[in-house]
């Protein structure tokens, strides 16, 4: 089915518990909210021209919306679909995401090869320098582990958000646009538009997460 949002789309992101995707637009103020259940646009909320990526908080119910222009992070209350906050961020964002578990948000800062953990609860800044060009990121909620893609360099880097360190660096070919992560499998998906391929890799687990011990019924 297709479904017009009267707008250019730019970034989406969907909300796995609720069904409702959040999707930025490129030359309009608005984000559009699309229920996906029912294909119908349920709300849209002004947070400013050219908003650019969004990631979507299931547990708060939220969607946190990059602005380049005003380089700063809009919280949306999916509950109402209204403007609940704005953290003012002291670098351009590129790319964001989210880790429900920890109330942490990952944001890429591309022009100056660096990104900066937001604490959503105390709105506290934490920037780290990359010395590359971090175009993407996806989180491990699991494991709270970060996959940065740096497309220039063409490496994608480990980032272990409980020690701010990174552990593990990949190289990757030709010229990677985006990545996505697997909690469950713990595997990190690259996508290069150069040769139209996908580079899948199997990240290390983590020795802090919890054993779990299965016993038989019988």
């Amino acid at each position: 089915a297709t479904l017009d949002i009267n707008t250019k789309p730019g970034n989406i992101a969907i909300n796995s518990e609720t069904h409702i995707a959040a999707i930025t637009s490129s030359i309009d103020k608005d984000v559009v909210f699309v229920d996906l259940n029912t294909r119908t646009v349920v709300a849209q909320t002004e947070v400013g021209i050219k908003s650019g990526d969004v990631a979507i908080d299931p547990q708060r119910n939220v969607a946190l919306v990059l602005n380049k222009n005003k380089n700063n992070l809009n919280i949306i209350d999916m509950n109402n679909y209204t403007l609940s906050d704005s953290i003012t961020l002291d670098k351009k964002p590129q790319a964001i995401d989210v880790n429900p578990e920890t109330n942490t948000a990952v944001i890429t800062n591309y022009q100056d090869g660096s990104i900066t953990i937001v604490d959503l609860l105390t709105k506290r800044l934490t920037t780290k320098s990359l010395g590359a060009f971090p175009l993407d990121v996806a989180i491990n909620s699991i494991d709270n582990r970060a996959a940065i893609l740096c497309d220039q360099n063409k490496t994608l880097l480990l980032l272990d958000l409980n020690t701010n360190t990174i552990i593990n660096t990949y190289a990757l070919p030709r010229h990677p646009k985006s990545v996505a992560v697997n909690s469950i499998r713990n595997t990190a998906v690259v996508a290069d538009d150069e040769t139209d391929s996908l580079t899948i890799i199997s990240l290390p687990l983590s020795p802090t997460l919890p054993k779990i011990q299965i016993t038989s019924p019988l």
